[in-house]
C-alpha cells in the first residue's frame, strides 16, 4: 500500500493508488495553472470527492498564499447552494508541503468539455448555463467574494 510519502518528489503529481489525507486517490482528473485535481475516495467514508492539490511552484516565494488560502478555503466552506461546489476539508499536508481542497466530485465532466464535443449548444441549453454561473457568481458576490477565474474549464456540470 502506497502513502503519501511516496509521492513523487520532483512535482506535485500525487499517485494513483496512495494514500493522500485520508483519502485514496483513484485518478488524475484534470490539471490547471495552479494544480492538479484528483479523483479520490475518503477512506472511513467511502465517498468519492474531487482532492486539488497545489503545485509548489504557485506557492513559493509567495508570503502572503497561506493567509489568502486559509481565507479562502474558510469563505468556500461556508458557502452552499444547488449550483455551487461544496468544499469538504482543506490545509497543508506537512508530510508532503502540498495545499489541498477537497470538494464534491461532479462526473459530468465541464462546459468546456461538452462544448468541444458538440461544438455548440441549444438556445435553452445555453441559456440555462448561463443563468446557473450568473446565480453562483451572484451567491459569491453576495458574501464578498470574487472568482478571479470565470471559464468554461471551471463551470461543472452534475
Amino acid at each position: 500500500m502506497k502513502t503519501c510519502r511516496e509521492i513523487k518528489k520532483n512535482d506535485d503529481l500525487l499517485e494513483v493508488g496512495a494514500s493522500f489525507r485520508g483519502y485514496r486517490i483513484l485518478r488524475r482528473i484534470g490539471a490547471g495553472g495552479t494544480g492538479e485535481v484528483y479523483l479520490a475516495r475518503h477512506e472511513v467514508l467511502g465517498v468519492e470527492h474531487a482532492v486539488k492539490v497545489i503545485a509548489r511552484q504557485q506557492v513559493e516565494g509567495d508570503v502572503e498564499f497561506n493567509a489568502r488560502f486559509f481565507r479562502e478555503v474558510r469563505i468556500a466552506a461556508r458557502l452552499r447552494h444547488p449550483v455551487l461546489v461544496a468544499v469538504h476539508d482543506a490545509g497543508l499536508d506537512e508530510l508532503t508541503g502540498l495545499y489541498f481542497v477537497s470538494m464534491d466530485y461532479l462526473p459530468g465532466g465541464t462546459v468546456a468539455d461538452e462544448l468541444s464535443k458538440s461544438r455548440r449548444f441549444s438556445i435553452s441549453r445555453a441559456l440555462g448555463i448561463v443563468r446557473a454561473v450568473a446565480e453562483g457568481l451572484s451567491v459569491l458576490h453576495d458574501a464578498g467574494v470574487v472568482h478571479r477565474d470565470v471559464k468554461t474549464s471551471n463551470m461543472l456540470i452534475a
